[in-house]
């Protein structure tokens, strides 16, 4: 009588199950189709309304299943499908016949610019040249918009619009779809317009510009953050204007913070040294000579400036600074920050024009040989450049900058606390 039971109870039970798994598989039909037709919906965006998609992005989830993991992949593709496909129609390659005018209107800018720039009638050393620097600025800012074409073309072409609205529309899907659990790394005009631009800009640029530039990247680390910050927005500058970008060199980067070091210790402010080692290093070309530069090329000094952006700025909106940050013949630049002093914040810019000094190894550069004269203004360019590498953990800086010291002065206690912190004690 329990066999019975049993085997009705089974009989009873086994046709919900059934009914069951055919639901199930029907739901699992629905989600597919569902899919499959809003895939194909997004696969064709140009052709397919947002009202479109939108409606069957609601037949999806009126099904009520977690999308497959096969789906949320196709989506994930026909987004960056979508967006290579903005990127090669928005790009300087395809758009070749168009920048040739840009191209034009480009160099013709920057040659009325700079006639602007050198001209004294125009642009006098009279009050740093404020009666011409709206004449200036009116010229460099239409340098400024060919360097910059992204702007112009997106006039032309409304279809880069609709594509980054496409791409937004899809991410909005995805993220809700996974429950934002995924990073989805957004793209938005603004990054097509820096993509477009950056590389417009690489084509223009040569490759000894480009070697001189990846130079400076890895010479940056060992200078303080604004003097690398400058350098950085000069050969911007020099680069939009079509000159060549200028390669750092510590020599004239020594000669121009013992020089912004004085400015402040000594409380002055002036090209000619009138700190004790006026006789060595009175005049700009004096000071990086000392420091072993052959060929000086020109000074540009500054004070009260917080970042080396903001020096810059200052030194653009200044008749004669600004002649002198684009002068034709400058392969070289050097900057020398020092906190402190009447002025708070003082700079120094210097040019040069010779061979240049590179050196094989990475890292802090030792100075030039000069540099190492028995004096306590080198020793104290040494100590800062000490302390910096101990901030910033690079042994190596600390044990080279000490050892530097050391040969000035052996028992030099700073730097014997500096060398045992890196285990040279």
């Amino acid at each position: 009588m329990r066999l019975l039971s049993v085997s009705l109870c089974l009989i009873l039970i086994a046709p919900a199950v059934l009914s069951a798994q055919t639901d199930e598989a029907a739901l699992r039909q629905q989600l597919n189709t569902a899919q499959d037709k809003f895939l194909g919906l997004c696969r064709r965006m140009d052709a397919s309304g947002f009202e479109e998609r939108l409606q069957a992005y609601e037949e999806l989830r009126a099904v009520g299943l977690a999308p497959t993991e096969r789906f949320i992949g196709d989506l994930k593709k026909v987004r960056e499908d979508r967006k290579n496909e903005l990127l090669s129609r928005a790009s300087p390659r395809a758009l070749a016949s168009e920048l040739q005018q840009i191209l034009a209107e480009l160099e013709a800018a920057r040659a009325a610019a700079m006639a602007a720039i050198f001209d004294l009638s125009v642009y006098p050393e009279e009050n740093h040249g404020i009666a011409g620097q709206p004449t200036v600025d009116e010229k460099v800012k239409a340098v400024l918009v060919n360097w910059y074409p992204f702007a112009k073309l997106f006039e032309r072409h409304p279809e880069w619009q609709t594509m980054v609205e496409d791409i937004a529309e899809l991410d909005s899907y995805l993220k809700e779809l996974t429950g934002g659990e995924e990073e989805i790394q957004p793209f938005g005009m603004h990054h097509l317009a820096s993509e477009f631009n950056t590389a417009f800009q690489q084509s223009q640029i040569s490759a000894a510009d480009k070697t001189t530039l990846e130079f400076n990247e890895s010479e940056a680390q060992y200078l303080y953050p604004g003097e690398a910050e400058c350098i950085l927005a000069t050969n911007r500058y020099r680069l939009m204007m079509g000159l060549s970008a200028v390669e750092t060199d510590l020599r004239l980067c020594t000669a121009a913070r013992r020089h912004s070091r004085e400015m402040r210790d000594e409380g002055y402010f002036a090209h000619e040294s009138q700190g004790p080692h006026q006789a060595a290093h009175n005049s700009f070309a004096d000071r990086c000579t000392h420091e072993g530069h052959t060929r000086p090329a020109g000074e540009n000094i500054a004070s009260g400036q917080r970042t080396g952006q903001d020096a810059f700025d200052g030194w653009y909106h200044s008749s004669g600074h600004h002649r002198n940050i684009l002068g034709r013949n400058h392969k070289q630049i050097g900057l020398g920050y020092a906190l402190g002093g009447q002025h708070g914040h003082l700079w120094t810019q210097v040019f040069g024009s010779d061979g240049g000094f590179r050196r094989e190894s990475g890292y802090l550069r030792t100075f030039h040989q000069e540099f190492l004269k028995s004096d306590e203004h080198a020793m104290d360019e040494q100590l800062e450049l000490a302390e910096f590498a101990a901030q910033n953990s690079f042994a190596w800086g600390v044990r080279e900058q000490c050892w530097a010291i050391q040969r000035i002065r052996p028992d030099h206690p700073r730097a014997r606390e500096l060398l045992q912190m890196v285990g040279e004690g």
